[in-house]
C-alpha cells in the first residue's frame, strides 16, 4: 500500500491545506477531487489504528486495499488521458513515479536504519538489513513472502520496521506492466482502446481474486498475502472505474438517487469491512471485494453533484490535511510502532494515543520537507536517475551490507562485552526443544522413533516411559529428565510441534499447514506407544479445544482405550502464560542501557487455570489416568515469575519454560517431595 503515493500527476488542493502540507501547486478546481483525498485520510487511519491495537479497528488492515483502488483509478485515469491526448511518455511515467516515491522513502530508510541497528538485536538487525535490501528494490514483498517464516500478524512481524513496505513493491511492481499493457491497447484498438482496458481490468480483478482463494485454500496464505498476482485485482478495480466511467459527471449525467446510493453503498461496505473482519478473516480473494468496492462506490459517486451530503466528512479541512499527509503517515507509522513494540510490547491506551500522535507530527514534517520540495524539483532524466535513484540506492545499501555482513567481513559492529553478555542470556532462555535428546520434530521420521539420542535417564534396558505430545510436553523434558535419573528409570521423549496427542483425523483441530505432517506423525507415534507402560502426554489443549470443542470428548475416549489397554497415562498441566512477556529484554537492555527496565513478574492469563480443571477432572474419572499437579510450584497468582533470584529467565516465551524454568521446577518440587514417581510397576 501506498498512500498518497498513489497521486502520481494529481495535483494537490491548496486553498484548505495547512502550513506542513501546503506546498504543491494549485490545482484547477474542476480536476481536484477532494473525496479522494479524503478516502485516503480514512485509509491510513484506520491503518494506523489497526497496526496500534487490532481490537481497535479489527478489520483496519483493509485500508491497504483502499489505497490499492484509489492508486488504480488516478493512476490509470491520468494515463488514459494522456494517451487519448496523444501525450504519454513511457520515460515521463516512470519519472514522475521516481519523484513521487523515493524521495520520501529514501528518507525513511536513511534514518530508520541506524536507529534499528542501536535497538535492534544482531539477528534482528540483520533480518531488518535484508529486508531493507529488498525494499530498494522494491521486492519487499518478495522478502516477507520468502525469507520470513511468520504470516503478517504474527507477533514477530509486529517488530520487523520495514514489513509495511511489501505493499510498496506490490504496486510498482503493477505499474511494470500495467502502463505496457494500456499502450498496446491504445496502438491497437484505438478509438475502442478504454473499453478493451476496461475488459482487461476486469479480467485482471476477476483472475487475481480466484487466484487468491485458490491459494488460500491451498495454505499458501503468505504468497496471497504479499504477492502481486494475488493482488493485482485490487488495483485493477479502480483501473476498470477510471476506464469504464472517465469521467461520470459529463458522461451519464445520473440522477442524484444513483450518486447518492452509490455513496450510502460505499459507506456501508467499507464501515462493514473494517469492523466485521479480523486477523483471523482470510485473507484478500472475495473478501478483498468489501473495501475495494466500498473504496470504488465513494470514488465514483464523488464525480457527480448529487452525493455530495453523503462525503462531507471526506471533505473536511482536517481530513484533507491527513489525506495529503498520508504516503508519509503510512511510511513512518509502522516503524514507530514496531521500535515500540520491540521495546515494551503492546501499546496501552495512553500510549498509543501519544504513538498516534507522533505518526502524524512526522508524517506533515515529512511531506513538508521531503515530498513537496522532491516534487517541485524537475530534474532531467539523467540528473533524475543519478540524484533520485543511484546515489541514495547505493549510499543505503551498502549502510544495509554493512550492518547484515560486517562482522563475517571482520568488522567490529558489536563490542566484545555485548556479545559475551548476548550469549550468556541466550543460554539462559533457550527452549527445550533446543535439546538433542528432547526429540521435537516438526516432521516425525520412522529414525526417531527408535534413536538412542532421544533416551535419557539412568539404568540399563529398554525405556519404560514415553513422553510424548507437542512443545507444551516437551517443555517438561529437563524435569522429567531430574526424576529420572534420581530414579534410576529410562524414558523416551518424542514431541511433534503444533500436534494433539488424539488419534484419528485433526482436520479442524490443528492448523490447516500443519494437519499433513501431523497426521502422517501421529500414526507412527502412537503404535509407538503401546511398547511403554507409562505414557507422559502433554499438549496446547486450550488452543485445539478452541478449533474444535469435541477435543475434550475425544481426548477422554482415547485415554479410556489407553487405560484399557494397560497404559498408566500422566497428563501434564498447562503452564501458565504471562502477558506481554519478552525473553529477549535483558539482551535489548544490554544493547541500548539500563533505561530499559524488564520486569521480573508478569500477569498470567486465565486459560491455564481452565485447561488444568478439566484435565484434573479426566484423570479423576478415569482409572489409570493421573493429572500432575505443578500449578502451585509453577506460578502464585495473579503474577508469574519470569526470572529467578539470580536474574534467569524461567519462561523461554509466553507460553512456554526455559530449560533453567524446567530445572528449577523439578529442584522445588524435589525439595517438596513431590516430584514425580516415574517408576512403573
Amino acid at each position: 500500500m501506498t498512500p498518497g503515493a498513489s497521486v502520481d500527476g494529481f495535483q494537490l488542493h491548496r486553498a484548505q491545506a495547512s502550513a506542513l502540507c501546503a506546498d504543491l501547486p494549485k490545482a484547477p478546481a474542476a480536476s481536484y477531487r477532494p473525496e479522494v483525498d479524503g478516502l485516503r485520510a480514512g485509509a491510513v487511519l484506520a491503518v494506523i489504528l489497526f497496526h496500534i491495537d487490532p481490537h481497535w479497528l479489527p478489520g483496519g488492515f483493509a485500508g491497504v486495499d483502499v489505497f490499492f483502488v484509489i492508486s488504480g483509478y488516478l493512476i490509470t485515469g491520468i494515463v488514459a488521458r494522456e494517451f487519448d491526448a496523444g501525450e504519454f511518455s513511457m520515460r515521463e511515467f516512470y519519472l514522475r513515479r521516481v519523484r513521487r516515491i523515493l524521495p520520501a522513502l529514501w528518507a525513511l530508510l536513511l534514518v530508520c536504519l541506524p536507529v534499528s541497528w542501536w535497538l535492534m538485536l544482531p539477528a534482528d538487525a540483520e533480518a531488518m538489513g535484508k529486508s531493507m535490501l529488498w525494499s530498494i528494490l522494491a521486492l519487499a514483498n518478495v522478502f516477507f513472502w520468502r525469507e520470513v517464516v511468520t504470516d503478517y500478524f504474527a507477533p514477530q512481524s509486529a517488530q520487523m520496521p520495514f514489513l509495511h513496505l511489501w505493499s510498496l513493491g506490490v504496486e510498482e511492481q503493477f505499474y511494470l506492466f500495467w502502463p505496457l499493457a494500456l499502450w498496446l491497447l491504445w496502438r491497437v484498438w484505438k478509438a475502442k482502446a478504454r473499453v478493451a482496458g476496461a475488459w482487461l481490468a476486469l479480467l485482471v480483478l476477476v483472475g487475481a481474486t480466484l487466484l487468491a482463494e485458490l491459494l488460500l485454500a491451498r495454505q499458501e496464505v503468505r504468497f496471497a498475502y504479499y504477492m502481486l498476482p494475488a493482488r493485482a485485482g485490487e488495483l485493477a478495480v479502480g483501473a476498470f472505474f477510471a476506464l469504464a466511467w472517465p469521467r461520470p459527471r459529463a458522461r451519464l449525467h445520473a440522477p442524484d438517487l444513483v450518486a447518492q446510493g452509490a455513496a450510502v453503498l460505499g459507506w456501508a461496505l467499507i464501515l462493514f469491512s473494517f469492523v466485521w473482519l479480523d486477523e483471523g478473516s482470510p485473507f484478500p480473494g472475495l473478501r478483498s471485494l468489501l473495501p475495494t468496492l466500498a473504496a470504488a462506490a465513494l470514488i465514483v459517486s464523488g464525480g457527480r453533484g448529487g452525493a455530495d451530503m453523503w462525503l462531507y466528512p471526506l471533505r473536511h479541512p482536517a481530513v484533507l490535511w491527513l489525506g495529503r499527509c498520508s504516503y508519509s503517515a503510512y511510511l513512518w507509522h509502522w516503524p514507530v510502532l514496531a521500535w515500540w513494540r520491540y521495546l515494551w510490547g503492546q501499546p496501552g491506551l495512553a500510549a498509543g494515543a501519544g504513538l498516534l500522535l507522533l505518526i502524524v507530527l512526522l508524517a506533515g514534517l515529512s511531506q513538508r520537507w521531503v515530498e513537496g520540495p522532491a516534487r517541485r524539483l524537475v530534474l532531467g532524466l539523467r540528473n533524475t536517475v543519478v540524484l533520485y535513484v543511484l546515489l541514495p540506492a547505493v549510499l543505503l545499501a551498502a549502510l544495509a551490507l554493512l550492518l547484515t555482513r560486517g562482522e563475517k567481513w571482520g568488522l567490529q559492529v558489536y563490542s566484545d562485552a555485548q556479545q559475551h553478555g548476548w550469549q550468556a542470556l541466550q543460554a539462559n532462555v533457550r527452549p527445550a526443544h533446543h535439546l538433542a535428546w528432547v526429540c521435537q520434530r516438526q516432521v516425525l521420521d520412522a529414525e526417531t522413533l527408535s534413536d538412542a539420542k532421544c533416551e535419557f535417564g539412568a539404568g540399563s534396558g529398554p525405556a519404560k516411559v514415553l513422553l510424548l505430545g507437542d512443545s507444551h510436553a516437551a517443555q517438561f523434558a529437563p524435569m522429567i529428565r531430574h526424576a529420572a535419573e534420581a530414579q534410576n528409570v529410562r524414558v523416551r521423549s518424542v514431541a511433534l510441534g503444533s500436534r494433539a496427542v488424539l488419534p484419528g483425523s485433526l482436520a479442524g483441530v490443528v492448523s490447516d499447514s500443519r494437519l499433513r505432517a501431523c497426521e502422517h506423525g501421529m500414526p507412527q507415534l502412537l503404535a509407538r506407544a503401546a511398547d511403554f507402560p507409562l505414557l507422559i502426554i502433554g499438549s496446547d489443549w486450550a488452543s485445539y479445544a478452541a478449533r474444535d470443542a469435541w477435543v475434550w470428548d475425544r481426548l477422554e475416549a482415547f485415554l479410556a482405550h489407553l487405560t484399557a489397554r494397560g497404559h498408566a497415562v500422566w497428563l501434564l498441566p498447562r503452564v501458565p502464560s504471562v502477558d506481554g512477556y519478552d525473553a529477549s529484554c535483558q539482551a535489548k537492555r544490554l544493547r541500548v542501557g539500563d533505561w530499559l527496565q524488564c520486569p521480573t513478574t508478569l500477569p498470567q492469563s486465565g486459560a491455564a487455570a481452565v485447561v488444568n480443571r478439566q484435565l484434573s477432572q479426566l484423570a479423576a474419572r478415569i482409572p489409570g489416568v493421573r493429572f500432575l499437579a505443578l500449578q502451585s510450584a509453577l506460578c502464585q497468582e495473579p503474577q508469574c515469575p519470569v526470572v529467578d533470584s539470580e536474574g534467569r529467565a524461567t519462561y523461554a516465551d509466553a507460553f512456554h519454560l526455559s530449560v533453567h524454568g524446567a530445572l528449577q521446577l523439578a529442584s522445588e518440587l524435589e525439595t517438596s517431595g513431590a516430584l514425580p514417581d516415574l517408576r512403573t510397576p
